[in-house]
Parts: C-alpha cells; sequence; structure tokens
C-alpha cells in the first residue's frame, strides 16, 4: 500500500513540476516582453498577457515596477516557485520527519527560478536559430518575440565575433554560455542540497 502511496505521489510531484515550471516560464517570458518593449499585440503576446494578467493584477496594486521592471512577476514567479517546492518536498517527504530548513527553502526556490530564466533563454535562441534557416518563419507571430528577447544577449556576441563565411554562430556560443551557466546553478544547488528536482 505503502508503494502504491509513493508511486501516485511522484505522479502528482510530476505533474506539479510541469505546471509550475510551465506557468513561470510564461510569467518570466512576460516580464522579459515588458523588459525589451515587445509588441503586445503580436497574438503570441496577448496569449502571455491573458495567460498572466489574473494573477499579476493584483500584485501589482501593491508592488511597484523599479527602472522599467516589472518586480511583480518576478515575485509572482519565485513565491509560485516556493509553493511548489515546499509541497513537493512534504510529498516527497511524506513518511520521514525531516524537514527543510525555510532558509534552504528560499535559497532552492531563488536557484531553480535562474535555473527557469536560462532555460527560457536557452530555448528561445535555439527556436530562434530554427526559425532563421526557415524562410516562412518571418511571418510567424512567435519570430519577433523571439528575436526581442534574445537580440540584447546576442548582440554584443556578434560584435566580438562576426559572421564567418556568412555563418553567425552567435546562436551557439549564447547557447553553449546559457547551458554552462545552468550546469553551474544546478552544481550549486546539487554541493548545498544534496540533490536537484
Amino acid at each position: 500500500m505503502a508503494g502504491i502511496l509513493s508511486a501516485l505521489l511522484d505522479a502528482l510531484s510530476y505533474l506539479l513540476q510541469i505546471a509550475t515550471t510551465l506557468y513561470v516560464t510564461i510569467i518570466m517570458l512576460r516580464f522579459f516582453m515588458q523588459y525589451f518593449r515587445t509588441d503586445f499585440y503580436n497574438p503570441v503576446a496577448q496569449f502571455v498577457v491573458k495567460a498572466t494578467t489574473p494573477v499579476l493584477k493584483p500584485v501589482r496594486k501593491v508592488v511597484p515596477g523599479w527602472r522599467g521592471m516589472d518586480i511583480a512577476s518576478i515575485l509572482v514567479a519565485y513565491l509560485i516557485m516556493l509553493a511548489f517546492l515546499a509541497l513537493d518536498y512534504y510529498l516527497n517527504n511524506i513518511f520521514t520527519v525531516y524537514k527543510l530548513p525555510f532558509a534552504g527553502l528560499l535559497l532552492s526556490t531563488l536557484l531553480h527560478l535562474i535555473k527557469t530564466v536560462l532555460n527560457l533563454f536557452f530555448f528561445a535562441t535555439l527556436l530562434q536559430a530554427i526559425l532563421s534557416w526557415v524562410q516562412t518563419a518571418a511571418y510567424s507571430p512567435v519570430t519577433p518575440i523571439l528575436r526581442s528577447i534574445t537580440e540584447p544577449f546576442l548582440r554584443p556576441i556578434r560584435k566580438r565575433l562576426p559572421a564567418t563565411g556568412g555563418i553567425d554562430f552567435s546562436s551557439m556560443i549564447a547557447m553553449v554560455l546559457l547551458m554552462a551557466c545552468s550546469i553551474f546553478i544546478e552544481r550549486i544547488h546539487l554541493y548545498t542540497f544534496g540533490f536537484w528536482k
């Protein structure tokens, strides 16, 4: 019976992880879209706005922006990730009495949020690189959003490493750097807490 309950808890934990990561990614996407002044009349942008406004609107009444940054988005994303990690931890340790210190949970949440942002930029850069080889991609509503959030950190790479033989290696270099940073964050978490969820 305990084995069945453990399996159900693992399945529930997995579903919660997918849902939380996806929603937090959408919230952070809205943050960067707003920060980099993406066209919000874009249909994809409209979806992001409609998906995040219900949770962001009440928080924005209390938490003001700062220097063009939507602090409410960061706070909401952090709190959602915090709630998930706290619930997930207790679901996975329901048969034990060991408890993760609250300070550790706060740090773990920060690392998870940073990793989520790095993954967002990684996959945005990857998708942008793939679409750049497709002629019809220029008319896709996704293209301007990807370009707006990836161009700010691809541009400095292009300046230092111009295209060779007509091939732009900036996306590849950016993805390698993003992956390296992601591994670094994951290793910090592993060395600190001994696991990565």
